[in-house]
């Protein structure tokens, strides 16, 4: 049997995606990039300290995303980031991406959703603050709760003190209202969200944003989750902006990934940063 056969055999009976064609073949969404595995959320807050292919790859997410609009995701311009389970990377997605964007000179706020484990403040440097949570309970305004981040434009609403009631909050008309209120007062919001299959906090969510982009790991995530979570998803009438997949091995997996990738890539992006 030839390599390139026995390839095609084991990808077929792999549950797991694990290309970037899969995103569209298998899940159904337009590719809109791919993450390399050393990219992490902390590095968001780090201007520089991302690898060059990583800030690379996050460079060509915000372009796809901004050029690749539907006539449904033509004003799209409040995103809500997600994924079928825990750890698949929608935080390190969602940061980056609001960092990226923010590169750029536009007026970004990122949103904590996820208002069980939501770690964004931890990250952004912004615990101690009033959060979403004191937003949407009444105890304080949009514009009290965000916080300026150490990332030029790029502005951080965190949970703040952890409802026990998150799903509620979520789906009251505060919520809505708040999202009103940040498209006026900001170019892009991004949203993340909790995971699709744990909670159902995140179809609230995505119900009520524009667009809805779908974070996938390479190698862990199955077919079957992911398509679940999508199904639920489209239940909710959400509209799709794409699917990324999340920390691909490009060495490990070479073969797979060489229509993608080369280790050659490496030295032209190191050295476009460092013209």
């Amino acid at each position: 049997l030839s390599p390139v056969l026995a390839a095609v055999g084991m990808e077929q009976m792999d549950p797991r995606v694990r290309l970037p064609d899969e995103i569209s073949g298998r899940l159904g969404l337009a590719f809109v990039g791919y993450v390399p595995c050393e990219a992490d959320a902390e590095n968001a807050l780090k201007p520089g300290a991302l690898s060059a292919s990583a800030a690379e790859a996050f460079r060509r997410i915000r372009t796809n995303i901004l050029l690749s609009r539907s006539e449904e995701t033509a004003d799209a311009r409040v995103i809500a980031v997600t994924s079928a389970a825990p750890r698949e990377g929608k935080t390190t997605t969602a940061s980056n991406l609001a960092a990226t964007l923010a590169s750029t000179g536009l007026s970004v706020l990122i949103i904590d959703a996820d208002m069980r484990q939501g770690r964004l403040a931890a990250l952004f440097g912004c615990d101690g603050h009033n959060g979403l949570s004191e937003v949407l309970n009444g105890k304080a305004t949009l514009a009290d709760a965000c916080v300026p981040s150490s990332v030029g434009h790029l502005t951080v609403l965190g949970v703040g003190q952890r409802p026990s009631n998150p799903a509620e909050l979520l789906n009251s008309a505060r919520f809505s209202e708040l999202l009103d209120d940040a498209r006026t007062m900001f170019d892009w919001v991004i949203v993340d969200t909790p995971p699709m299959l744990a909670v159902a906090d995140a179809s609230v969510v995505a119900r009520l944003t524009d667009g809805v982009l779908f974070v996938v790991m390479a190698d862990q995530t199955s077919a079957d989750s992911a398509l679940a979570a999508l199904d639920e998803l489209d239940r909710t009438r959400a509209v799709f902006v794409g699917g990324v997949l999340n920390r691909m091995n490009l060495t490990k997996h070479s073969y797979y990934y060489s229509r993608y990738y080369s280790p050659e890539y490496s030295k032209y992006y190191a050295q476009g940063e460092s013209s």
